[in-house]
């Protein structure tokens, strides 16, 4: 019995050495996604390494891509488990729960989904447990996370990872993948920015909350350096505009496109009256919730226009509207 005993512990601890020096050479090693990248990480190269993700995420990444869809990755915290809930069921019959990847950041949003949608793809990586609660924009904490979430994402493109990024707090009124296939050649594909004012000299911009990014040597090149940009001004940078401003310069040959506003539109699309959506977002596929700032104030809105679907019980998803029931599901 004591033999037994003696060689469990044994293969226990070599499991636990061999998977730790798996995780650890997959999370600092360079994959080689053909850009030639020498390892010189005096230009802000080396700056996924400064985080530690863990290996599920790109086994579980790899899975989806095996199977020939893209990986639709999100990131959500204890704060935003109500936005994430709904979304899961906003989403249950539109067919992409099996490519979605959710990366929780602690560990109270890890153990509420996997255990309410154990069919969707959910990774544990911790950090800071002062950043488990909502972040309100503009918030330290919410740029924080931000900064955070574009080193993991970098370390993505460099495993040759193309993703599809999204947010959780919005809507879809049916699935937008099957535009991804009209959208070939391009490094960057971002969904528009609305004119929050209604300026009339509004210059249209991009956002980062629904973009799909290919892995490619200019991606890279560009994640890079929004990163080296984030950190050298923490207090006014944004990625957004980072990134919109490296791909009008078309930085390291990068080659990017805008989804049209009137497919994915954002939160402007609740403050227009019926003849602005007429003409700018009829019937968009996806409305994302920026401009309405703060939890509740998003879950009141979502509510306001028809598109809760979680009971009072706060797990239980509800009945679908009869429109949406007509849609086709992508």
């Amino acid at each position: 019995m004591m033999k037994k005993k003696y060689a469990f512990l044994l293969y226990y601890t070599l499991l636990v050495f061999i998977s730790w020096s798996v995780y650890s050479n997959i999370t600092s090693r360079r994959a080689d996604d053909g850009d030639g990248d020498d390892g010189d990480d005096d230009d802000g190269g080396d700056v996924e390494n400064q985080i530690f993700l863990p290996l599920s995420l790109f086994t579980q990444a790899r899975e989806i891509i095996s199977v020939g869809k893209i990986p639709l990755v999100a990131t959500v915290n204890k704060g935003f488990l109500e936005l994430t809930h709904n979304w899961l069921c906003n989403t249950e019959f539109m067919h992409v729960h099996d490519q979605v990847i959710l990366i929780a950041t602690d560990l109270s949003a890890y153990t509420v989904i996997s255990k309410r949608w154990p069919d969707v793809k959910v990774t544990l990586w911790e950090i800071d447990s002062k950043l488990a609660d909502e972040q309100k924009y503009p918030s330290p904490g919410y740029r924080k996370l931000t900064l955070i979430r574009v080193k993991f994402l970098l370390a993505l493109l460099r495993h040759g990872i193309s993703f599809l990024q999204f947010e959780t707090d919005c809507f879809w009124r049916r699935s937008p993948l099957a535009r991804l296939g009209s959208y070939r050649g391009y490094d960057v594909i971002a969904a528009q920015k609305g004119n929050g004012e209604f300026a009339d000299d509004y210059t249209p911009s991009l956002s980062v909350g629904f973009v799909f990014v290919n892995a490619t040597s200019a991606a890279v090149e560009i994640w890079k350096e929004m990163i080296k940009r984030l950190e050298a001004d923490v207090t006014t940078a944004w990625e957004q505009t980072i990134l919109y401003a490296l791909c009008k310069e078309r930085f390291n040959g990068a080659n990017c496109e805008l989804f049209p506003y009137s497919a994915i539109t954002d939160g402007v699309w609740y403050k227009m009256n019926d003849a602005m959506r007429a003409t700018l977002a009829q019937d968009p596929d996806i409305i994302n919730t920026n401009w309405v700032v703060g939890n509740r104030k998003k879950v009141k809105m979502l509510k306001l226009f028809k598109q809760w679907f979680v009971e009072d019980d706060r797990d239980t998803c509800g009945k679908r509207p009869l429109w949406m029931k007509s849609e086709r599901s992508i």
